[in-house]
């Protein structure tokens, strides 16, 4: 939901592309939550990797969201990489 807010805000501009693109890889991720495929989705890299580390940091309110589906995979046995968008987020996600 909030990188679908992000391309909203952006729909008209240069950057809605990219967004698009990052709004269809984090419903593939949620997907793969939903069926148990998250860990061969993702092949080892952080949610951040997966979505593209400028695309986030360029994007800090999707950092929460990003956070919270992390813990929420950690919580229900999918274990998890860490936020990696220059670091752990701190505060402030894409699914």
């Amino acid at each position: 939901m909030a990188v679908q807010q992000q391309w909203d805000a952006e729909l008209g501009e240069p950057s809605a592309g990219v967004s698009e693109e990052v709004m269809h890889n984090s419903h593939d991720l949620l997907s793969s939550a939903k069926d148990g495929s998250l860990q061969s989705v993702l092949r080892g890299s952080s949610v951040t990797d997966f979505l593209g580390k400028a695309w986030v940091r360029a994007h800090p309110q999707v950092q929460p969201a990003i956070k919270a589906f992390e813990e929420q995979m950690a919580n229900s046995g999918h274990a998890q990489p860490t936020v990696q968008a220059d670091g752990p987020a701190s505060g402030g996600s894409a699914a």
